[in-house]
């Protein structure tokens, strides 16, 4: 009975310690290999579009340049229409006024 009680003890000092250790050590660890964990994901992910893109380069310039060419309308008018362009009528802007040349600022206020 002695070594059952002892062996009891045993075990709940070392579940004590193992809880203890765990709530010490483990976030840190949990943290890095996740922080560790997700750039390795993020790289696989990364290198597999980047190989997708490389293999498939002329096909994706395709569809880029059938998708722009089937846009009724341009997102931006690199060549402006001669056709739907108005004529603007020639405005004259008034000359603003200017001081005299005679002009003079008075003195200061507080001049010594």
């Amino acid at each position: 009975m002695s070594q059952d009680r002892y062996r009891q003890a045993l075990r709940n000092v070392f579940i004590c310690m193992l809880v203890g250790w765990l709530s010490h050590y483990v976030p840190p660890l949990l943290i890095s290999f996740i922080g560790g964990f997700g750039k390795l994901v993020t790289l696989l992910v990364l290198a597999s579009l980047l190989m997708f893109v490389v293999s498939r380069s002329a096909d994706i310039c395709n569809a880029a340049i059938t998708f722009v060419q089937t846009m009724p309308t341009s997102l931006f008018l690199l060549v402006p229409d001669s056709a739907s362009s108005q004529q603007l009528p020639d405005v004259v802007l008034p000359v603003a006024p200017s001081p005299s040349p005679r002009f003079q600022r008075p003195p200061p206020f507080l001049s010594l």
